[in-house]
């Protein structure tokens, strides 16, 4: 009877030793497998920070070669002769042609862009500003009562996000608007800090163009508090098509012809008035502007990532002081 005693414990040992053996195996089975999951978590975020450091070094030397190419040629008047000579220097200007940077073997696509603007988002006068800006796009037949309507209904929203109160304006737009539509920290009211800020406010893309990548390059960029704010002449190469119809009083089929001319000149450097009639170079000559303002946008990206970087430089450009710089990434 004791051995068949001793054979039960034995067996019942033989069993919990088992099971503990298969506990250690899972056990050190999880902890493998935690340590792989930990390893592949810090390869991707070094990964990560190696592409971020590597889009910042890009986005640094566009603005070196841009600070460079000012102090070669203070005149930042942008000369389409330079680029019918094929032993030409490259040409570091705000003029949206793209050039290729390498950082660590990696290629990046990088672009300057005027971002001086036309026109500014810092006054309360909105819907007198609007209706000058735009009746003349709308005059090309959709200028009636109920785009003006929206016009106006725009102003009165905007005055709405800027104001110092919670009262909502007939056809405004207050607190319980931005609540209804998951934005609870909306509005600001207080001026505008950011031209991005627009995006907030309802109906504002019918009225403000952007670029491919959505920056409002027509619109003069709030300065921060103490700095100076300069209206310039929008620039040709670097306005949307869109807006240099518009105040260039352009018909749809010269505004097609001006989108052709663009694509001309940021794939080939071919200058816009060789593809233009002159009645449009003409129309385009009195309301726009080859020069630069002296504030730049700078746009870096890859098939990966992107960033980009809001410089100014005081007395339109011609100079190497930095007076702002924004970077922002994603």
């Amino acid at each position: 009877m004791q051995k068949k005693i001793n054979s039960t414990n034995s067996g019942m040992a033989l069993v919990s030793t088992l099971l503990l053996l298969a506990m250690a195996s899972l056990i050190t089975l999880a902890a493998v497998q935690l340590t792989q999951l930990t390893v592949l978590e810090v390869s991707v975020a070094a990964e990560k920070r190696k592409q971020r450091f590597e889009l910042e070094g890009a986005l640094h030397m566009l603005f070196f070669r841009l600070r460079n190419d000012i102090a070669a040629y203070p005149e930042r008047v942008i000369d389409t002769e330079v680029y019918n000579d094929s032993f030409a220097k490259e040409r570091w200007q705000a003029d949206s042609v793209p050039h290729i940077l390498s950082v660590n073997g990696v290629d990046y696509q990088g672009v300057i862009i005027d971002a001086g603007g036309y026109y500014s988002i810092e006054s309360d006068e909105y819907f007198e500003h609007f209706e000058t800006l735009w009746s003349d796009w709308y005059s090309r037949g959709a200028w009636d009562f109920k785009a003006r309507q929206n016009l106006k209904d725009l102003s009165t929203v905007l005055g709405d996000y800027t104001d110092a109160n919670d009262t909502a304006t007939l056809n405004g737009a207050e607190k319980d608007y931005y609540r209804r539509n998951k934005c609870p920290g909306l509005p600001r009211n207080a001026p505008m800090q950011y031209i991005d800020e627009l995006a907030y406010v309802p109906g504002t893309a019918a009225f403000f163009p952007t670029d491919a990548n959505g920056n409002y390059v027509a619109l003069q960029p709030i300065a921060p508090n103490g700095m100076p704010v300069n209206i310039f002449a929008p620039n040709l190469y670097s306005t949307p098509v869109r807006w240099l119809a518009s105040i260039a009083k352009l018909d749809e089929k010269d505004e097609k012809l001006l989108e052709e001319a663009r694509a001309l000149w940021e794939g080939q450097q071919k200058p816009y008035y060789e593809h233009l009639t002159p009645e449009v170079a003409a129309a385009l000559q009195g309301v726009v502007s080859p020069e630069e303002s002296g504030f730049y946008l700078l746009c870096i990206k890859n098939d990966i990532m992107n960033a980009e970087a809001a410089v100014r430089m005081p007395d339109g450009g011609n100079t190497t002081f930095i007076e702002y710089y924004d970077f922002r990434m994603p």
